[in-house]
């Protein structure tokens, strides 16, 4: 569908998501390739820390896949 394996919606963290932030859920997406969707947040409250938290949660699908 998306022609790769592992596909993430990346939102914003706050409060009401009722889960910490990281990867907050996962889905495969039927059709062709079977591809993973991860559902995921992180905090944007040091904007210096986002490129680092985006690395890890890419790392941590990657490990998962």
């Amino acid at each position: 569908v998306y022609g790769c394996r592992n596909v993430m919606l990346l939102y914003p963290h706050h409060n009401d998501i009722g889960a910490s932030e990281g990867i907050i859920g996962g889905h495969t997406i039927t059709g062709g390739d079977e591809a993973r969707l991860s559902v995921a947040s992180i905090s944007l409250f040091d904007l210096a820390s986002v490129p680092d938290q985006a690395r890890n949660l890419v790392a941590r699908t990657v490990r998962a896949a």
